[in-house]
């Protein structure tokens, strides 16, 4: 009679077991993989802080802070939206003013109020600070709804942002889901760069569809507070941090419009009185004409250098701004 080895048995593994090893090891690599490449991408500058949606803001946002961080922001700083951006020169500011001073245009396309609070506001809460911040507005942003338009919600999304607000979630914090945008930035940064003066001006130097409409920047709506109320914020910050403000309310291409900006005017007015900061309505400055404009309701360059000239002579008679920029 014969009789199983001994052995037979404990030599045999048991296909479960088996299974259950493969699939650790699957797991393990996959994991080192994905470490691997999240590290990658970190080293690539794929973080939160240089998670822009676009490369001008990229180029923008990383200049400014990286001249904060150093204790030197510039003398001026514009922000707001593409008014600021694309109709105030910092440069054409600068003739208007002492000499030897510095300014920087921070201003970006759909940096409305409720953006502004995330993208500007928290950059001026800390740290060193410019003498003077000049903030230009478009009078219709000040009239939208409680709720982002689309486009100022997109830069609501930004990382970037959202770290400086301190809203960032676990997900803004992955490399890899941060890789594409930044990447994205700095692919497109040449051109943006070639299209932006080196104070931050984004000229408009043709109008590719023939001047404007008559309806063109019509404003709706009556004047909303909890848009105000950002610039409201501005300007307590303003008296908190020592800088001083200066609002522009935007001229706009049509006479439609102007009803809008003269209520935005008569608002930001009160509260400025009661906070100290000064306020502009930009169509007080000089009358432009249709072909001044491009279609989307902004300056074309030349009107916007000679807008920006007129708005530096403005500041530069104002006795509180003209004596925050007198000693170096």
């Amino acid at each position: 009679m014969q009789y199983p080895s001994s052995t037979s048995s404990s030599s045999t593994k048991e296909p479960g077991s088996a299974t259950a090893l493969g699939w650790a090891l699957t797991l393990l690599v996959a994991l080192a993989l994905v470490l691997a490449a999240e590290a990658g991408a970190r080293l690539l500058g794929a973080k939160p802080e240089a998670a822009y949606g676009s490369p001008d803001a990229m180029l923008k946002w990383t200049y400014y802070r990286a001249a904060k961080a150093a204790g030197r922001p510039p003398d001026l700083l514009i922000i707001g939206d593409s008014t600021a951006a694309r109709e105030v020169d910092p440069a054409r500011l600068l003739d208007c003013l002492p000499s030897g001073l510095t300014a920087y245009n921070l201003g970006h396309d759909a940096n409305f109020p409720l953006a502004l609070r995330v993208s500007t506001l928290p950059l001026l809460a800390t740290g060193a600070v410019p003498r003077v911040v000049v903030a230009s507005l478009s009078p219709t942003t000040l009239c939208f709804d409680n709720q982002p338009t689309a486009a100022e919600a997109a830069l609501l999304r930004w990382p970037a942002f959202r770290q400086l607000s301190g809203d960032l979630g676990i997900a803004d914090h992955l490399g890899l889901r941060l890789l594409l945008p930044v990447l994205r930035a700095r692919v497109f940064a040449r051109e943006a760069e070639s299209h932006m003066t080196r104070l931050g001006f984004q000229p408009l130097e043709v109008d590719p569809h023939g001047p404007i409409g008559p309806d063109a920047g019509r404003q709706r709506g009556s004047v909303n507070p909890v848009r105000v109320a950002v610039v409201t914020d501005l300007g307590e910050l303003a008296r908190q941090r020592g800088f001083r403000l200066a609002v522009i309310v935007a001229p706009l291409p049509t006479q439609n419009s102007r009803a809008g900006a003269i209520l935005c005017t008569a608002a930001l007015r009160a509260a400025g009185d009661r906070l100290g900061f000064m306020v502009i309505d930009g169509a007080e400055l000089a009358t432009f004409e249709a072909p001044d404009y491009e279609s989307g309701a902004h300056l074309l360059r030349p009107a916007a250098e000679r807008y920006s000239r007129l708005l530096g002579r403005r500041l530069a008679a104002e006795p509180r701004i003209r004596a925050a920029l007198a000693t170096h």
